[in-house]
């Protein structure tokens, strides 16, 4: 499948522009697919219909106001040496330009309701422990739900408990917790972090939550340095350095698909 901008622009001094690969949206996604398209030798056009490139990483300031606000990047997962981000971006050379600070580990989110105040911590025992801690009249419930999310997510024991995935897997999270018996608090507790994927809980699969929150658990979160920006910034450097270009205010009318 051919995906193609508008047709490419042409001038009297460059002739027509050609392209092996067209980018639509210059957000982390298409920034990094981009980069090593580029690194590999394609030449590259990445159109972006905002006037800024970075999507969900991006910045803002306010009219009078110093601070700058995070769009959409407020801790990240999997960051530190061999996890998947520093993976990706090794592929680039940006692990030395992209430096990623690591978030407290005895709690990298607080969750306050009504009476309880919970702080996530890095791994999966420790978020058990607190979780009964604040919970401990609802001990075996928790221990069966975070066994099953636990065991989808991380893939332990796949022989011994193959049930999991396929009894759990696909079913939305809320009903794992009902059957859990866990009441509304300690629900709204695990759940609390659902609105980084936007989807309500009775639509999500417990395979999503489970996995965000193995994204998160497993080593710790991490936050880069200078502000999200920082990523499409240097994405977009390495497109440009292999002769790439990143267009802004470009929106993209229609894509024509052939043979």
């Amino acid at each position: 499948m051919t995906q193609t901008a508008p047709p490419p622009t042409s001038t009297p001094e460059t002739g027509p522009e050609t392209w092996d690969a067209v980018v639509v949206g210059a957000g982390p996604g298409g920034l990094t697919c981009a980069a090593y398209l580029a690194a590999n030798g394609k030449r590259v056009l990445v159109l972006e219909a905002n006037q800024v490139v970075g999507g969900s990483t991006q910045v803002f300031r306010r009219a009078g106001n110093k601070f700058e606000f995070d769009v959409g990047t407020h801790y990240v997962g999997e960051c530190g040496p061999g996890g998947r981000m520093q993976t990706a971006l090794s592929g680039l050379a940006l692990t030395e330009r992209i430096k990623w600070l690591r978030q407290r580990p005895e709690g990298h989110c607080q969750i306050m309701i009504p009476g309880t105040t919970f702080q996530t911590p890095t791994g999966w025992d420790t978020y058990l422990e607190r979780l009964i801690a604040a919970f401990p009249d609802e001990e075996a419930g928790l221990r069966r739900c975070v066994r099953v999310m636990r065991t989808i997510a991380a893939g332990e024991r796949p022989r011994r408990r193959p049930w999991a995935l396929l009894r759990w897997g696909v079913r939305p999270i809320t009903t794992l917790m009902a059957a859990c018996g866990l009441s509304a608090d300690a629900q709204a507790v695990i759940l609390a972090e659902n609105g980084d994927y936007t989807w309500p809980p009775h639509r999500t699969p417990t395979a999503m939550h489970a996995g965000f929150l193995h994204h998160y658990l497993q080593a710790g979160a991490y936050y880069p340095r200078g502000g999200g920006q920082v990523i499409g910034a240097h994405l977009t450097d390495v497109v440009q350095s292999y002769g790439g270009r990143v267009r802004t205010k470009a929106r993209v009318e229609q894509i024509v698909i052939e043979d």
